[in-house]
């Protein structure tokens, strides 16, 4: 059985010896991984900055976009993986192939487990039991865009000078979400435009600072739900809502319950 019929492959390559240059590529209504596990690399995107690279690394190209990437003069090791369908999509939607397609060149760290994955699911694709192995392979491609996606959130981390003071304020948030939380002065304190403070925001946490916020809030309502007997009104209150119909609708939005099914379904659990 083939649980993955909503993800196809369109083709895939292992090329060891490849020596070629691609100045103007677009990629219509499909993505495709491309990884270099030697040589020489280059790749820009619109009209980026070239980056170049000497250490294994992969990049992701999408749909919108011109790529120039290889190398003309020097050999390198290049594979590559070409896919769509609606499963791609549902994997934008979430954030992995939008968080992926903001960057260029991912180092990989860990090349020899990456190359012995790609290399295995382009042998799965193809065999001579490439539709029976099909389930195998969409897993295979996936493992390999989370490497990606956590090799990038980790290069990110490493390279951005507003990480700690980014995580001093989720700490702070934390601590006392039902605060009212001034995003935009958190900016000014760190001297930037607010823009960039958001976009640094959801790189480091895979979520907009309001939307982080109210999830931080909710969870504290999980905690006094199910520890003491408060009203619900005083629970919202306690938990930064000013509004307990505001409060219960997004609760139920978030868990699927009310906050009141939500308090008695787990105090009869324990």
């Amino acid at each position: 059985m083939d649980y993955f019929k909503n993800l196809q492959f369109i083709r895939a390559a292992n090329l060891p010896d490849r020596k070629s240059y691609h100045p103007r590529r677009i990629f219509d209504n499909y993505y495709t991984i491309h990884y270099c596990h030697a040589g020489d690399f280059s790749l820009k995107i619109d009209n980026g900055t070239e980056e170049t690279s000497t250490v294994p690394c992969a990049f992701l190209a999408f749909p919108g976009a011109e790529f120039a990437y290889g190398n003309p003069q020097n050999t390198y090791h290049h594979l590559y993986v070409c896919f769509r369908g609606e499963l791609a999509e549902q994997w934008r939607a979430g954030g992995l192939l939008c968080c992926l397609s903001k960057n260029a060149l991912i180092p990989i760290l860990n090349p020899v487990d990456f190359f012995n994955k790609f290399a295995r699911l382009i042998a799965l694709l193809h065999g001579a039991e490439r539709s029976r192995n099909h389930a195998r392979a969409v897993l295979l491609l996936a493992e390999l865009l989370l490497q990606m996606a956590e090799q990038q959130q980790k290069q990110f981390k490493r390279r951005n000078p507003f990480t700690q003071k980014m995580n001093d304020l989720i700490k702070d948030i934390h601590h006392h979400p039902e605060l009212e939380w001034d995003f935009r002065h958190e900016a000014k304190q760190m001297k930037i435009s607010y823009s960039y403070f958001r976009k640094v925001f959801e790189e480091l946490y895979q979520e907009p600072p309001h939307n982080y916020l109210l999830q931080c809030r909710l969870q504290k309502a999980e905690y006094l739900l199910i520890d003491n007997e408060l009203q619900i009104q005083e629970i919202a209150v306690l938990c930064g809502f000013q509004d307990k119909f505001y409060f219960s609708r997004l609760f139920k939005k978030n868990y699927g319950i009310s906050p009141m099914k939500y308090r008695k379904e787990h105090l009869l659990e324990l």
